[in-house]
C-alpha cells in the first residue's frame, strides 16, 4: 500500500516538469528581407543572423536589420547559402560569389575569393581544426580557407566531382 501511495504523490511532478514551447513565425511583414530561409547561426551578442537570397537578416529578438550588396560595402553577393562561426567569433557566410566574414568587433563584412577572381558559388561552410574553414562548392569541389592568411587552397582527390552539395567537420577530443 506504501508504494501505491508513492506512486501516486510523484505522478503530478513529473506531468508538471514538461517545457512549454512558444515558437513566432516572421514573415517579410515582420521586416525579413525574403521568405525562403538557407541559413540560421547565433552570435556572440545573442543576436541572430538569418541568411536568405536577398542577404542577411540581423534578428535582435524585436527588429530585424538587413544587409545586403547594394547597401553594405563588404558583401559581394546578397545570395546568402551558409554559414558556420570561426574560432575568433567572426560569422562566416558562404554566398554565390565568395566566402563574407563578419567582424564583430571592427562591425565590418569583408568577402574573399580565390586569386584570379574566380567565381566561388560555395554550397557549405564550416569551421576545421584550428583556424581553417572547410568550404564545398558547386563549381569547385572542396577548399580550405586559411582565416589567419585569408587565402584558399584547393583540395584534390584524384577525379573528384567539383559540385559538393555539403560538408561537415567531426572535431575528434
Amino acid at each position: 500500500m506504501k508504494k501505491l501511495v508513492f506512486l501516486i504523490a510523484f505522478i503530478p511532478c513529473f506531468l508538471g516538469a514538461q517545457s512549454v514551447y512558444r515558437f513566432n513565425n516572421y514573415t517579410i511583414n515582420d521586416g525579413l528581407s525574403q521568405s525562403s530561409v538557407n541559413t540560421v547561426i547565433q552570435d556572440g551578442n545573442s543576436a541572430l543572423w538569418i541568411g536568405t537570397q536577398d542577404g542577411l537578416n540581423r534578428f535582435d529578438g524585436v527588429k530585424f536589420e538587413i544587409f545586403n550588396s547594394d547597401e553594405n560595402k563588404g558583401i559581394d553577393n546578397p545570395f546568402i547559402t551558409s554559414s558556420t562561426k570561426a574560432q575568433d567569433g567572426s560569422l562566416c557566410f558562404g554566398t554565390r560569389n565568395g566566402l563574407t566574414v563578419y567582424n564583430l568587433d571592427k562591425e565590418s563584412f569583408q568577402t574573399y575569393s580565390p586569386e584570379g577572381n574566380q567565381n566561388l558559388d560555395i554550397s557549405s561552410v564550416c569551421a576545421g581544426k584550428g583556424q581553417d574553414l572547410w568550404v564545398s562548392t558547386l563549381n569547385q569541389g572542396i577548399l580550405q580557407f586559411n582565416f589567419k592568411e585569408k587565402t584558399f587552397k584547393k583540395l584534390s582527390w584524384g577525379n573528384s566531382a567539383k559540385d559538393i552539395l555539403s560538408l561537415t567537420h567531426f572535431h575528434r577530443h
